[in-house]
């Protein structure tokens, strides 16, 4: 007798031609007849299992004894294609026995795991298995190994687990703990069998060749079978298997417990009242966009659409508060009052949408700052965030791992750039970017020891570390800080002039001024937090040439900017330059783990030689994997000339709305990053705040940009410079408020256009009603403490 990965033990991947009829009746038949065969030669009830399946295009079967089928797929039409890493897949299952312990089966490559072996374990995630079957070897593991608890999580759409089988909502409608695999009296084992039967002969579904329950004897093992609601291309019929699926869940939560006082069999999935909205073919459905996030008719997307909010087992998770003002009260009795945000909290998220605790669902148009480009919860990210959690997560960058290399290519190609050096977090890609300059200054420039200059413009917002603040010309940022980083900032030395963002020619007097002392400048393609402040279009054009004339490096600061925010992949492109340097953090991974990193030239990149700079988690595998998957969403989705295109759609919107409601003053923006500015005189005696405040009970999550100073010519009046405050302590400048009537607006790039329809609707709606808003429905929208909010120092 053979077992995998032994001499008679084979596998392939088929290609298969599109135009193939693998669907039809002959074809079937003549593969299901293959299978019957190989189970019999091979004496292995459990191989009988092993079917020829379709996923993502590749047949994939693994049989003894394949000639067969191999004659079988030609004789169809099938070209053979071997992969290259099947003869290493082939090699590590010489270890997979029927003695395999728990520790040698995680070691496996994932895609051993996952597609070969039969028992596709997901995830180890506390004492957890999320499986498939057949689970004979599983379930020795589950005995061996004492894991409390065995069983498969019963939405995998909505988890984001999809993915990894190739399956969509799947369902489990019962817990089984490890001792009730044995002892299943006769009487319900038949009930279970004729359930089985009629729900087959009755919906001649001939896609549900797995689901339910069908647990053996104590001989037999137990073995889990999957619900599948995938209905072929253009069925409408979806539901009507629905009672007799209710009927055996009934049967299952009746089951006696066994004599030594285990538990009885739980239900752990609610079924929804009807299966329609979990089976939209989205391909159609989505106004050209295919990642399942939208559909086409407004309405929450297919996956989304199955949440139930304030359940029993969300109410006493450990996790989750149990309703938004628990969650309000709480993280302010425990955390550090650092953000006054709006108050809304978030539980769930899919695509554009997001849900409070109570169920409420909202349009997001902030987007956690231009993180979650590729939307909340891309099902492919959490696809290769879970793929690789159960392979590798951390190596620090003492080891080389297996994950970086790749994403270094790929990031480095897709962009253009020599070299990259990874981090985690925006600001830290800052400081690397001010260290390298530096470096680059002294080793390469011969810059004198400790004079190296790194200018910065008014308004930036380079993040909140020290450098950053050092560079910043927002007191609420900067005071009480001090003493700051010399060196860096925006301010001249010579002059004590402040630079203004968009000011060639303030730039060319300080280049001019400390050209030979200057290693870097520091700027964002589009100020972000200064709202949305978009420059001239030969702005970037012009400060290049002066950076080579002066032999200084550009370094463009893209954390917001980039990854197809503005409609190009990188905003600098508008401007047709390349700097020397350029930051990238937040969505380079989608919101779904920290990653960062400053991509450059290669001689500015070696100037950081070894044990010189470094981050333990920068360049981790779990987070190169995720940032890898997160760039090839943007090239499938074509999220670059989306957002061009729906944001030339949305700020049109906004335009019109202009022209009927002066309140609003000016519109601006590139791509799907924008804002309006608001003529706070005609609101009623309301803020900006507010009308934030009044479309988040619309339903609409937008954001509001920051106070950051605005200065005049002299940067002090004591005539010290941001530039060499270092011992000097904090600045005396002031701020002038002059950005908090400023409404940002950036929804992720997954947005239908439809969407956007609403979200402009919202807003007029929102912009007509505030300059009435009183009494009780002020109070409504604007409880104690919300109105009129100045983010500053006072709060």
């Amino acid at each position: 007798m053979h077992r995998p990965g032994s001499k008679g033990a084979a596998r392939d991947y088929w290609k298969l031609d599109p135009r193939s009829a693998l669907s039809t009746p002959d074809m079937k038949a003549a593969l299901s007849a293959q299978n019957a065969d190989f189970g019999q030669s091979t004496g292995r009830g459990r191989l009988s299992a092993l079917l020829t399946r379709l996923d993502r295009g590749l047949l994939t079967y693994e049989k003894y004894g394949p000639a067969e089928l191999r004659q079988l797929c030609r004789r169809r039409g099938f070209q053979p294609t071997h992969r290259a890493r099947g003869e290493a897949m082939k090699a590590s299952l010489e270890q997979a026995d029927d003695e395999l312990t728990f520790p040698r089966f995680m070691d496996l490559p994932p895609e051993l795991r996952v597609e070969i072996y039969g028992y596709h374990l997901h995830s180890l995630d506390q004492g957890t298995l999320a499986v498939q079957p057949p689970l004979t070897t599983v379930c020795k593991l589950v005995r061996r190994e004492a894991l409390p608890l065995f069983y498969a999580v019963h939405r995998f759409g909505v988890n984001g687990f999809n993915d990894v089988t190739g399956w969509n909502n799947t369902f489990i409608l019962c817990a089984v703990s490890q001792a009730m695999i044995q002892d299943i009296g006769p009487t319900n084992l038949s009930q279970i069998r004729k359930l089985r039967l009629q729900l087959t002969a009755e919906t001649s579904r001939g896609y549900l060749s797995e689901w339910i329950v069908d647990l053996g004897s104590k001989e037999a093992p137990a073995r889990v079978w999957f619900y599948r609601p995938l209905p072929p291309p253009g069925y409408q019929g979806v539901g009507e298997e629905i009672g007799l699926i209710a009927q055996l869940a009934k049967v299952l939560s009746n089951m006696t417990a066994r004599p030594e006082g285990d538990r009885p069999f739980s239900i752990i999935a609610t079924l929804p009242p009807i299966m329609a909205p979990m089976a939209i073919d989205e391909d159609t459905q989505t106004n050209g966009h295919t990642n399942g996030h939208a559909n086409g008719n407004g309405t929450l997307n297919a996956k989304a659409a199955t949440f139930t909010p304030s359940t029993s087992a969300s109410a006493s998770s450990p996790y989750h508060a149990a309703s938004s003002a628990s969650a309000m009260d709480t993280e302010a009795a425990f955390a550090a009052h650092n953000y006054h945000p709006l108050p809304i909290v978030f539980a769930k998220a899919s695509g554009c949408s997001v849900w409070d605790p109570e169920g409420k669902h909202y349009l997001d148009f902030l987007s956690a700052y231009s993180a979650v480009n590729q939307g909340h919860c891309h099902p492919k990210l959490i696809q290769a965030l879970t793929e690789q959690a159960g392979r590798l997560t951390l190596s620090s960058r003492a080891f080389y791992n297996d994950v970086f290399p790749k994403f270094a290519e790929k990031i480095t190609k897709m962009t253009g750039f020599d070299m990259v050096l990874p981090m985690n977090t925006g600001a830290e890609a800052v400081e690397t970017a001010v260290k390298i300059a530096r470096k680059w200054g002294y080793k390469v420039k011969g810059i004198p020891k400790n004079k190296a200059l790194v200018f910065s413009v008014q308004e930036n917002f380079h993040g909140r570390t020290a450098a950053a603040i050092a560079m910043s010309t927002d007191p609420e940022s900067r005071d009480n800080y001090g003493p700051y980083l010399p060196n860096v900032g925006p301010v001249c030395p010579v002059s004590k002039k402040v630079i203004p963002y968009n000011d060639v020619k303030a730039v060319e007097e300080a280049f001019e001024a400390h050209g030979k002392e200057t290693a870097g400048f520091l700027v964002e393609p589009i100020q972000g937090e200064a709202g949305i402040v978009v420059p001239d279009e030969d702005y970037l054009q012009r400060i290049r040439e002066l950076c080579d004339k002066h032999n200084v490096l550009l370094i463009c600061d893209e954390i917001q900017t980039g990854i197809a925010r503005t409609g190009r992949l990188l905003c600098h492109e508008w401007s047709g330059i390349k700097p020397d340097l350029v930051l990238l953090g937040k969505a380079i991974s989608g919101g779904m783990y920290p990653v960062s990193c400053v991509l450059g030239r290669k001689d500015v990149m070696l100037t950081i030689e070894p044990g010189t700079h470094g981050s333990t988690y920068g360049g981790n595998p779990l987070g190169s994997a995720v940032a890898i998957k997160a760039l090839e969403i943007v090239e499938e989705e074509q999220l670059v000339e989306r957002a061009e295109r729906l944001g030339e759609i949305f700020r049109e919107g906004l335009r019109e709305i202009q022209k009927r409601d002066p309140m609003i003053t000016i519109v601006r923006g590139k791509g799907l990053l924008n804002a309006m500015v608001i003529d706070e005189e005609k609101a009623g005696g309301h803020t900006a705040w507010d009308l934030c405040m009044l479309m988040k009970e619309k339903g609409l999550l937008v954001g509001r940009a920051l106070k950051i100073a605005h200065h005049g010519a002299n940067a002090a009046a004591n005539g010290t410079s941001l530039l060499d405050q270092g011992a000097n302590g904090p600045s005396t400048l002031q701020a002038k408020p002059t950005h908090q009537n400023i409404i940002r607006m950036a929804p992720p790039l997954v947005i239908t256009e439809e969407q956007i329809r609403t979200a402009l609707r919202i807003i007029e709606e929102a912009m007509r009603e505030l300059p009435g808003l009183k009494g009780e429905e002020e109070k409504k929208v604007l409880p104690e403490g919300e109105k009129g909010v100045q983010i500053g120092l006072e709060n």
